[in-house]
């Protein structure tokens, strides 16, 4: 029994992390358009720190797509909405 539980709580944070990565980018992106009409310096600053971020989540992605795609996987396939959202 235990082993199911910690198979659904390990499910809900994959939805977790991939809705956060998601909402993460989206908000990043919206602040740097933002900066750069006011800011262009500082917003290419915070465009480069966000690249090394951004490749960070892509791995994490793709790993999430892999475990997704394990014979046996019952999770939720993709992103949930964030607080707020729904």
């Amino acid at each position: 029994m235990r082993a199911h539980e910690e198979i659904n709580r390990v499910n809900i944070k994959m939805c977790r992390l991939r809705t956060s990565i998601q909402d993460e980018h989206i908000m990043f992106e919206e602040h740097i358009s933002h900066l750069q009409e006011s800011n262009v310096l500082l917003a290419a600053d915070v465009q480069r720190r966000y690249d090394t971020r951004w490749h960070v989540n892509c791995y994490h992605t793709l790993q999430l797509d892999a475990i997704e795609k394990l014979k046996g996987f019952a999770g939720t396939v993709g992103q949930g909405l964030a607080m707020g959202q729904w």
